[in-house]
């Protein structure tokens, strides 16, 4: 495990990083650099698929969002996942990402088993 500033990173048996948030500060852009190079370095220039587990953060901004679509952020990802607490919260997210342009597939969950399901297939 390697632990940033704002956020808990983890590869699981499967090859999954998994990027859990602390606070909400996680989304600040500067922290978002440096939990993308951590994995960065995790991958050593590999792609793999990731979650981004922000259900423990409450009063997220969708601008606070949008930074996790960075090139620096998408770079290692194969695919991403991101986990949020709320059911309306996933069904904006998801709608807003397929509006934005990305580097790789993105989907929002509520549920972790799920998102898991969805990233085994960009193993």
């Amino acid at each position: 495990m390697v632990k940033t500033t704002t956020s808990a990173i983890e590869i699981d048996s499967f090859g999954v990083i998994h990027n859990t948030f602390k606070t909400r500060s996680a989304f600040k852009s500067v922290y978002v650099l440096e939990q993308a190079t951590a994995i960065r370095l995790i991958l050593n220039g590999k792609k793999a698929p990731i979650i981004v587990n922000a259900i423990k953060v409450d009063q997220v901004k969708l601008s606070q969002y949008s930074k996790l679509l960075s090139f620096e952020n998408l770079e290692n990802a194969s695919a991403m996942a991101i986990l949020v607490n709320s059911t309306l919260q996933k069904e904006l997210l998801n709608f807003w990402y397929t509006m934005s342009k990305k580097t790789c597939p993105l989907r929002v969950f509520t549920d972790k088993d799920q998102a898991n399901s969805w990233l085994q297939t960009y193993v």
